[in-house]
């Protein structure tokens, strides 16, 4: 499946373009400013519903000219179509795949994957817990689409008790009881988070090593950890702990523990990367993590998501570039880049070229 075209109206700077893409690779070049990035998100949004940076509102996407912006796309796969329109207000996005308003977002998202590379993509090992977990349940979730189910479920039950420790605190010592329930779901929706990380980390580890190998002229030893408190191999053992904590949570009035606080350790030579790598290795473990997660996908599925890459190149030293783009020669998947200099990406065969300019394309 490939992304044959897209209709883009008032998204962000672009007003108005009907752009028919390559099922190769697309390179989109032209100065910073002009809509690059725009255009490479609305592809991303097509594909998970969300903006690039997670902060940004419905609002940012929207021109400032206009009150809503609409993208309408168009997806080929052998002799059928997938056409899918959103329109996006200040209050709301309304999806229609199909000519069905009432899609399921579960299998809608499970079924349209993209990988986005990103300068900021560093965070992912620089920054706190939540960049890696956020990192890792996408990547979970396009190989295993109930695991959003499951991701939903916990949060939903997470809200309650913490409402329940809160009230509990407050003088409210009938919930107690109702925090003996609370805590049996808790658990048992826990293990099975636990239980979907690890079954997507046994296949993934060995990927992630062996890409890190072939990245680098370094002798590297590198290794990821999943880092948690809780024994989840035993049920009883996590129910214990978790009752072990109920008095300091209910002085805090929240919930300190659970997969919401686990983390993964990204480890070299003995030492934990985030801390102890340079910048060069840290940029050398992202673009690894993402390329193997990239492979797992396809070994998993025989199909590539599509891949998005925004800036990437101009990020990378000349030995790490090229074995991106040689990693890209040989995958069969739809690919998207933006650079603002056409001369930082190495000539492949089935590349065309896109410039644009004040939010207007042309192909060159």
């Amino acid at each position: 499946m490939f992304l044959k075209n897209i209709k883009i109206n008032n998204f962000r700077n672009i007003q108005n373009e009907d752009i028919n893409f390559s099922k190769n690779i697309n390179i989109i070049y032209g100065d910073n400013g002009n809509g690059k990035t725009n255009l490479l998100e609305s592809i991303y949004y097509t594909t998970s519903l969300k903006p690039i940076k997670k902060k940004h509102k419905l609002i940012h996407l929207i021109n400032e000219n206009s009150k809503a912006s609409i993208i309408k796309s168009t997806f080929e796969n052998n002799d059928y179509k997938e056409i899918i329109k959103i329109a996006i207000t200040p209050e709301k996005k309304a999806l229609i795949y199909n000519q069905n308003n009432n899609t399921n977002i579960q299998s809608y998202l499970h079924k349209f994957k993209s990988v986005l590379f990103t300068p900021d993509d560093l965070m992912i090992i620089k920054g706190e817990p939540q960049k890696r977990r956020d990192f890792f349940n996408k990547a979970i979730f396009h190989l295993n689409q109930y695991y959003y189910s499951n991701l939903i479920e916990y949060n939903k039950i997470l809200k309650t008790r913490n409402k329940i420790l809160k009230d509990i605190a407050e003088g409210d010592k009938r919930q107690l009881a109702i925090l003996e329930i609370i805590n049996e779901q808790f658990t048992d929706i826990s293990l099975k988070i636990y239980q979907n990380r690890i079954n997507y980390l046994i296949n993934y580890i060995p990927i992630l090593i062996n890409t890190v190998n072939q990245l680098s002229k370094k002798d590297f030893l590198p290794y990821l950890i999943y880092k948690t408190d809780f024994n989840y191999k035993n049920r009883d053992d996590f129910l214990s702990k978790l009752k072990s904590k109920q008095k300091r949570e209910i002085l805090y009035k929240r919930t300190l523990t659970g997969p919401h606080f686990d983390d993964y350790k990204i480890i070299t030579n003995d030492k934990e990367i985030k801390f102890f790598g340079s910048q060069g290795e840290i940029r050398l473990f992202t673009l690894a993590m993402k390329i193997a997660h990239i492979i797992y996908v396809k070994e998993t599925t025989n199909n590539y998501p599509i891949l998005l890459l925004d800036d990437i190149s101009s990020e990378l030293d000349s030995n790490r570039k090229e074995f991106l783009f040689n990693f890209l020669k040989t995958i069969d998947s739809q690919i998207f880049i933006t650079t603002t200099a056409i001369n930082h990406i190495p000539k492949l065969e089935n590349m065309d070229f896109l410039e644009i300019k004040n939010g207007k394309t042309n192909w060159k």
